[in-house]
């Protein structure tokens, strides 16, 4: 009897035991899941989410968020439907080659709606002749498909070729390669995906990539689709730049890439990439270089007369580099190229199902299909361009940023960090800059871009804008002195906007909003 209490008690012991060793590695991962987000995040940042959507369970603060949101869809829909017209939402009955005209009325009527050598970016030539000449290339690939390179042997062709012109632009090594994507977007994302299964590969199951908070949002897509944590730093206030001993204090077993930027969207600063370079080198990751702003503008920047940062595959630990043609390439939109310093790296970006009831199947991106047609103007921009052609255009766009620069120095205005090639972003710390930006699109009809954290806004300087430095400097030192000299010039709906948008403490609330905008980008009302 005695043994049987003993045997009942002991089993009793290992039950809580095991209980125990359970709910103790339950509570441990979860401590150091909470570990890991208030390192990623912020302590303050997290803790200020956690309380509002606390608050959101009550039904007085869901219902104001609710009205809000309902606010927000039906202001973007106005807006979409004030700028529409004469709808087609069904394929018409007799098919007509007059419904050309209003397609050429469309586009006539968006050329109106703005000056095309005031906008901020977006278009990057405006001459004629390279429309023309893109156009009368196109024509000849209307319906190639690089996905059939057998059918269309020409297409891979000019796409191995554009490829390896921009690996010599950028001093790849013996063994490098690339791959042509759709923008820059799909090229980060093809870098993170990369990244991911080297990881994998290395026994990493939960991959980290260190960023600056100031890496372009591609990145942050690329780690929601593909599941991967973003160490996102704060970048030094002066020279707006990372600081390499911030991220040598973040690199551990499970960081698998660091990213820096030449330049940056919002700021137009450089990262140290050859210090971060080095850290690549040193702790055995990767590095890349997201040159897909300077593209076509940092090779030919010192035969232009410009002095700048080494950033391409010269830079040790360099491992890949993307760079856009379609912006200071001057070509149509939608190409992009992802370079990589070995076959090896570019092989993780691959995806293959060789057991497909279809055939076998195997693409080198995200698309199945591809527009040849866009490679085929590019190929013909590219080379009709030439060195020369580049250069005259860099030395044009780097002058009229440096002009600007230079003209701007105003008590009121600071201009942050220390931007080197095309984008200039302006704060100030006596005045709204929403406010001095809003002013400046009234004054000029400039059409520039707002940015956040800090408030700021920039402009982008290009082929289609660079003859315009003077007249964007007078018109921003008449919307310092209108803002600083009318309170009412201090008021807006892009003031307001951005105002509110600061005041949130969780930006989630702001994200589930503007995809109101999203979606009307699809449907109309």
């Amino acid at each position: 009897m005695l043994r049987k209490l003993r045997v009942e008690r002991l089993k009793d012991e290992r039950v809580v035991l095991i209980l125990s060793t359970i709910t103790g590695t339950l509570l441990f991962q979860k401590v150091v899941k909470l570990f890991r987000l208030f390192r990623r995040q912020g302590i303050k940042p997290v803790i200020s989410t956690f309380f509002t959507r606390l608050m959101m369970r009550f039904k007085f603060v869901q219902e104001k968020i609710d009205k809000e949101d309902s606010k927000a869809k039906e202001l973007f829909q106005k807006h979409f439907d004030e700028i529409t017209d004469n709808k087609i939402e069904v394929i018409p009955e007799q098919g007509s080659l007059e419904y050309l005209q209003i397609l050429k009325n469309r586009s006539e009527q968006d050329a109106k709606s703005h000056c095309e050598n005031r906008i901020s970016g977006s278009i990057y030539h405006h001459e004629g002749y390279i429309l023309n000449l893109s156009a009368e290339a196109m024509k000849y690939y209307t319906h190639a498909n690089p996905l059939h390179p057998e059918i269309f042997p020409s297409v891979r062709q000019m796409e191995c070729e554009i490829v390896q012109m921009c690996l010599n632009m950028f001093n790849g090594p013996s063994g490098s390669c690339g791959t042509i994507t759709s923008g820059g977007t799909e090229s980060l994302l093809l870098a993170m995906l990369a990244y991911r299964e080297w990881g994998r590969k290395k026994g990493i199951s939960d991959p980290e990539v260190i960023v600056s908070e100031t890496v372009h949002a591609a990145i942050d897509k690329a780690a929601f689709y593909f599941n991967m944590n973003l160490i996102q730093l704060k970048v030094d206030k002066t020279t707006g730049k990372l600081n390499p001993s911030q991220v040598k204090s973040y690199i551990n077993s499970r960081t698998v890439a660091v990213f820096g930027s030449a330049p940056n969207y919002p700021h137009g600063n450089f990262d140290p990439l050859e210090e971060l370079g080095q850290l690549a080198l040193r702790y055995k990751i990767n590095f890349h270089i997201d040159a897909c702003l300077g593209s076509f503008l940092l090779p030919f920047a010192k035969d232009a007369g410009f002095d700048i940062p080494l950033c391409d595959f010269r830079v040790q630990g360099v491992t890949s580099i993307s760079c856009d043609p379609h912006k200071y390439g001057y070509t149509p939109k939608g190409i992009s190229i992802i370079m990589y310093k070995t076959s090896e790296l570019r092989r993780f970006q691959y995806f293959s199902c060789p057991e497909w009831t279809g055939g076998l199947y195997a693409t080198p991106t995200i698309a199945g299909s591809r527009p040849g047609v866009i490679s085929a103007g590019a190929w013909a921009v590219i080379t009709s361009m030439g060195k020369n052609g580049y250069v005259e255009c860099t030395k044009k766009i780097l002058s009229a940023s440096r002009f600007i620069i230079e003209n701007t120095q105003l008590p009121e205005l600071k201009i942050i960090g220390q931007p080197l090639l095309s984008i200039i972003a302006f704060t100030s710390e006596t005045l709204n800059p929403h406010a001095i930006g809003d002013n400046l699109s009234k004054i000029g009809k400039w059409k520039i871009d707002f940015l956040q954290n800090p408030p700021a806004f920039h402009f982008c300087v290009t082929m289609a804008n660079a003859d315009q430095a003077e007249n964007f400097v007078e018109d921003l030192k008449k919307a310092v002195e209108r803002v600083k000299n009318d309170p009412e010039a201090g008021k807006s709906e892009t003031v307001a906007l951005y105002g509110a948008i600061a005041k949130m403490p969780d930006k989630g609330i702001v994200g589930n909003l503007f995809l109101h905008y999203v979606d009307c980008l699809f449907s109309f009302n």
